[in-house]
């Protein structure tokens, strides 16, 4: 019911992200996992409670069994997730990834290095929690902590 801005390829399965609520008639908020045969998988976007992200999904990466999503958002499933997230494969935020209270705007790339464990981002923002992040930013992909030695500047 509402467009899908950001597609990307799991293990066994395929992730969607945009600015929909629902898919096949059941609530999937702006987030949904699908299998390769295109059945809605239930466990990641339950049918009741807290479901999906509260405003648009704009990137989807994935790697090593989970899913980074950056957008418009500020809350997933009733917790901080501002901008950035980080996604087990049952669709359950890692706590442990503290760049969910992150960017002051939205996210509309997102990226995971294959070479050291770094995910970057980029959108329409110049901070990231306290630090400057002029529309770029790099953070651990295991932690979330910004890595303050890549600072590109605005140009």
């Amino acid at each position: 019911n509402g467009s899908v801005n950001a597609i990307t390829l799991g293990a066994d399965s395929v992730y969607i992200g945009g600015d929909f609520t629902t898919a096949n008639g059941k609530t999937a908020n702006r987030i949904l996992k699908l299998s390769f045969s295109g059945a809605v998988d239930p466990l990641f976007s339950p049918a009741t409670g807290a479901n999906g992200f509260d405003k648009s999904v704009a990137a989807l990466a994935f790697a090593n069994g989970s899913l980074y999503v950056g957008g418009e958002f500020n809350r997933y499933r009733g917790g901080w997730a501002n901008g950035l997230a980080k996604l087990g494969v049952t669709g359950v935020q890692d706590a442990g990834f503290t760049a969910k209270e992150s960017t002051n705007g939205r996210v509309y790339s997102v990226a995971v290095s294959r070479s050291d464990p770094a995910v970057y981002f980029g959108g329409i923002f110049n901070a990231f929690k306290k630090w400057d992040a002029h529309r770029i930013g790099k953070v651990d992909s295991r932690t979330g902590v910004l890595d303050l030695e890549f600072n590109p500047q605005p140009g």
